[in-house]
């Protein structure tokens, strides 16, 4: 398009740059260093309706050391940005785009340098991995304040694959990939609820082909397929398992033909949920009793919170909700949005017919799903009690 490429402002003398954009967006965060000049930082770009790049008032912002990995929360609260000082430094992002840096976390215990970052779709837990020999990868809380703190067990150190700078979670956050450049694997982590990881059996899998060096990966929106380039310009795909095992697809590794190896890739469209706090009947407390043979609708309260308009941002068309959420039960919103848990917030408050629900006795979960206006997809569920039994 017309001004690309779009200069950053840094050289990238022997790194190359990361990119993440904000979840609404409105802004592209770009990672770049001049190591001649030792500066290092991230420049924030303003992303017009046609694409066009500007940077914003004050760009770059600085980071503590050469930036590398970087990655918004899905929430878009927070930008992670991996130091290569084994250090992870975490920035607030203002409502204008501008960084604020509120935390800085360094590695304990380290072998090398934290290269990856993942971040899971409710914006709790933060994976790191480590471009070391075997595999080394750090899971961290993320405080509503953007501050981190090491989940109990971490760093996660199985003995298994080489190198670990590469990490991506799977669309439902149940299990976390690891390129292993140092011996052509794919380490596959399962996520516990606490975020604490666990070797898959069968980890690391191996890829076709001589030396492949994977590198970035992605997912399918459902998560059944997994996508890896390396750095001899192939792209490696694996069925996934509920259980978490890979498997190659037939003729892969697939030619791109390019001239260059490959550092990075990405799928459409990413399928990381957002969450919302739902209520049924407000303001009843959980579990909601139910009873799926009943007549008539059932209103149902979408929470806003400082950073979610629940009554301007719902797509209010897409919402399904019932027994798995799926359920086309739909039958109105309300025209005006309403406090509902007396936070000083507009809620939304929308109607779904009881009987299209598709509640079973024994339920004991309600689950509501849509999407925003702009298209991301938002999940919420609160807990019910089916009557009679």
């Amino acid at each position: 398009m017309p001004g690309s490429p779009f200069a950053t402002g840094g050289v990238g003398v022997s790194f190359g740059i990361a990119v993440s954009p904000t979840p609404d967006g409105r802004f592209l965060m770009v990672s770049d260093s001049d190591l001649f000049n030792r500066s290092y930082g991230i420049t924030v770009f303003s992303i017009a309706s046609h694409g066009a790049l500007t940077p914003i008032v004050g760009s770059p912002f600085a980071t503590q050391y050469i930036p590398l990995g970087i990655r918004v929360g899905p929430d878009g609260k927070f930008l992670a940005v991996a130091l290569y000082s084994n250090q992870v430094q975490m920035f607030s992002i203002g409502p204008n785009g501008f960084l604020t840096s509120v935390d800085v976390f360094t590695a304990k215990g380290s072998d090398r340098t934290v290269a990856g970052i993942d971040i899971d779709c409710s914006s709790s837990f933060l994976y790191a991995g480590e471009s070391t020999a075997g595999i080394v990868v750090h899971a961290l809380n993320m405080a509503s304040n953007g501050r981190l703190s090491p989940i109990a067990g971490s760093p996660f150190k199985p003995a298994v694959g080489e190198n670990s700078s590469i990490v991506l979670l799977s669309p439902d956050d149940k299990a976390l990939f690891v390129s292993n450049q140092g011996s052509n694997t794919i380490t596959a982590f399962s996520v516990a609820s606490c975020g604490g990881l666990s070797i898959f059996a069968g980890s690391p899998f191996p890829m076709h082909g001589l030396i492949n060096l994977p590198t970035g990966m992605a997912t399918s929106e459902d998560g059944t397929l997994l996508y890896v380039a390396d750095l001899n310009s192939f792209i490696s795909v694996f069925s996934v398992t509920s259980s978490g095992a890979l498997t190659e697809v037939a003729g892969s590794p697939f030619a791109t033909g390019q001239p260059h190896g490959l550092l990075s890739l990405t799928a459409y469209p990413q399928a990381c949920v957002q969450a919302a706090a739902i209520e049924i009947k407000p303001p009843a407390s959980p579990p909601i009793p139910i009873n799926p043979r009943a007549k008539g609708k059932m209103p149902v309260a979408i929470l806003s919170t400082f950073t979610f308009d629940a009554v301007t941002q719902m797509n209010t068309t897409s919402l399904t909700f019932g027994h798995t959420g799926d359920e086309a039960s739909l039958e109105f919103c309300d025209g005006a949005g309403k406090d509902v848990n007396g936070d000083g917030l507009t809620d939304l408050v929308c109607h779904f017919n009881t009987t299209r629900t598709g509640f079973l006795a024994g339920d004991t979960i309600a689950f509501l799903k849509g999407q925003t206006v702009a298209g991301a997809k938002v999940q919420g569920s609160e807990g019910i009690n089916t009557v009679p039994k």
